[in-house]
Parts: structure tokens; sequence; C-alpha cells
């Protein structure tokens, strides 16, 4: 059995609605791009002013920056690109069983489009509505330019955990639906299931595309309502703070190196070592320095600007992310 998230890499991805009709997207629609592309690598919701939540799949091992576009129709019509600033990826995400598969993207700006409300509903006993760009096709490939819309049924927990294989790691906080002729397929990660409206879940995983035996996997949005109204004020430790800010690899001499999961020791002042090189980012209105230093042949480590503070790794590396 072969499992599809319902995204495509960041390098080569659509979003994708099998058996959809073209439709208008409401001004809560997000569609994350990498700078320069016009086809999507997957889609989203805005749920605040600069907040929107997508799939954790799509952005947890990032290639490079995200622009958001908002409540584009039609590709051909391009909007002012958003910046994302930061990342938060859920810290119960399991890319291996497809749980807890929520992100949260912190916005350069707001651009006064409408947000969405969150659905508290436990079950949906009407049709669910899916909003995405990409392949109609059940065999081929073909990407429309206009936003597609299609419907599908929330099929009961029971019904989906016996049908076995990955299913059975199916948990309260995902939601299975089909259709005979409706599905989300590859590249629809992260898009809106909205009920009445309001979002209901995001597109995670299936097992196929079109095969209604076969329920696509979303996640359930208010299973997460207290940790989305958590982080969107939160005040992140340091080492967190880094890797949310810093989401993609940073290159030096043709190798990469991520600011996740390092140790920080605060410092009482900044290195006077000149560095290999540095980034800046910023962030609610703030600017986050990482300087890389070498500290002797292919050993490094990495010192973290933030809040008036300096910070270091304790120890050198040898080798801070791939490559």
């Amino acid at each position: 059995m072969v499992i599809f998230l319902k995204a495509c890499s960041q390098e080569s991805a659509h979003l994708d609605v099998i058996g959809g009709e073209p439709a208008a997207a409401p001004p809560f629609f997000v569609a994350l791009h990498e700078p320069g592309e016009s086809s999507p690598f997957c889609g989203g919701t805005l749920i605040g002013k600069n907040l929107a939540v997508t799939a954790a799949h799509c952005v947890s091992n990032a290639s490079g920056p995200i622009e958001v576009w908002l409540g584009v129709s039609d590709l051909k019509n391009r909007p002012e690109p958003i910046r994302v600033e930061a990342v938060r990826v859920h810290p119960q995400y399991h890319n291996r069983r497809f749980q807890h598969d929520v992100a949260l993207l912190f916005l350069e700006r707001d651009n006064g489009n409408e947000t969405a409300a969150m659905s508290v509903k436990g079950r949906a006993e009407e049709p669910l509505h899916l909003l995405g760009f990409g392949n109609t096709s059940r065999k081929g490939h073909t990407y429309p330019d206009q936003i597609q819309s299609a419907y599908v049924n929330e099929v009961p927990a029971y019904e989906c955990e016996a049908l076995g294989g990955p299913y059975k790691f199916v948990i309260g906080q995902q939601i299975c639906a089909s259709a005979p002729l409706s599905d989300s397929c590859d590249g629809d990660s992260g898009g809106p299931l909205l009920l009445q409206g309001q979002l209901y879940g995001i597109v995670s995983w299936g097992t196929g595309c079109g095969d209604p035996t076969q329920p696509g996997v979303y996640t359930r949005a208010a299973s997460y309502r207290e940790w989305i109204e958590t982080e969107r004020n939160a005040r992140l430790p340091i080492e967190e703070l880094a890797y949310a800010v810093f989401y993609y690899p940073l290159v030096h001499d043709g190798r990469q190196f991520t600011a996740g999961y390092h140790l920080w020791k605060e410092e009482a002042l900044p290195s006077q070592e000149e560095a290999l090189e540095a980034w800046t980012r910023s962030y609610r209105g703030q600017e986050y320095v990482l300087r890389l230093l070498k500290v002797g042949p292919q050993r490094y480590r990495f010192e973290f600007r933030a809040d008036g503070k300096v910070f270091s790794t304790p120890a050198p590396y040898s080798k801070i992310g791939p490559g």
C-alpha cells in the first residue's frame, strides 16, 4: 500500500482536488509558494490577521523561504505575496504515523483579509467543502489555473479504523472523509476542509486519490484550538525561537546548516570573531541575527543575537545540519 502525504515536495508541487469544479476562493484561503513560483506547493487557512494554519508536513522540512498568496482564485492574477516570518510545527507531529499534522505560519504583515472561524462541531452531518488548485485527473496530470471546489462526507471513525493498514493509526484528532466522485489528492496538503464555511479540518494524507473505499485523512482543527491560542502570542524559549525564525536551511560554501536541535548558552558579550556567514531575519518587529563561526577544521558553532542578548552553541560541532 502506498501512502500519499497530500503534498508534493516544495520544489515541484500543486494543490490538487479530484472531481472539483471552478469556484471563487474565500478571502481566508492561503496558497503556499516558493518566491517567484506561480504554482503553490501546499494550501492553508488564514485564522488571524497575520497567522495561518497548514499541515506540518508541508513546512517541517522547508527547503527555502515561503511566501503566501491570500484569497487567490486564479493563478494568472498574482496578488502581492506575503513573506512567512516564522514557522511553528506542532511538537507532537509524527511524520510516520501522520498524527498531529498541523503547523502555524506567522506572516510578515496583515493584508486585511477576512479570517476563518474554527468549527467546534464534533461530527459533520452534512457535506464538507474542499478547495484547491491542481490535478483534476485521476490518472493523468491536469492543473487548472482556477481554484477547484469539491465536497466529501465524513466517515465514522470506527469504519475508518476497520480499514486497517495506516488507518489503524488514525486518532481522535483526525477526520476521515470520502465521496464517490471527489477527493483531495497529493499536493492538496494543508488546505481547508470547511463545514458551513468554517474551518473543520486540514488536508493531511491518504492511500490514493478518488477511491471512495480509501478515505482521505484530515487533521481535526478544533482539537488544536488551545495550542493555537497558546502559540499565537507565546514568548518562545531561545532554542525554539531560533528554529522558528530560521526555519529553512542556511547555506555557506555549499554546505547546509540548521538552527534547529541545538542547545544554547547565554553569553556575557558577543564574540569578536569574524563570522563565516551571518543571516538576519525579522519577526514581530524584532531583528534576529545568526552568525556562523569556525572553530577548527570542519568544526563550527553558532552565535544567535536575540532580544538584546547573545547566545551560542556551547560546544563546537563537526557537522551542523545536512550536507
